[in-house]
């Protein structure tokens, strides 16, 4: 039997008066603006990977929406027994670089990009 205990971090945060879609839009430029690699997309959030780094085989960002706010989780994607505070760095460079890419968009560009992003969406 195997037991692996993977290092992460989670933090929620509210939406601060966002719609579900624009934060999800914003989430999802602030990754590509991290240069995270986005990959599973759908209307309750993403994930997304970083790359290989000298102190870590890389994270799996996993970003959640709920009703008035959303749960931001980075895991260790390797058997590593130590992040190093990695993971806790993700996270807080996430939420940093969003509040700086919300001022950047309006609600009619975030409007946009979401009807786009949605042609990505699993069934459509």
């Amino acid at each position: 039997m195997a037991f692996s205990i993977s290092p992460k971090y989670e933090k929620e945060i509210e939406l601060e008066g966002l719609s579900k879609a624009e934060f999800l839009v914003l989430a999802i430029e602030t990754a590509k603006d991290l240069k995270w690699n986005v990959g599973l997309t759908g209307e309750h959030g993403f994930l997304a990977y970083t790359g290989f780094s000298f102190s870590s085989y890389g994270e799996e960002i996993k970003v959640y929406i709920h009703d008035n706010s959303s749960k931001i989780k980075s895991e260790c994607t390797g058997s590593q027994l130590f992040d190093y505070g990695k993971n806790k760095r993700n996270v807080e460079e996430f939420i940093l670089t969003l509040s700086e890419l919300k001022a950047k968009f309006s609600p009619e560009d975030l409007s946009n990009k979401f009807e786009e992003l949605k042609k990505s969406f699993n069934g459509n």
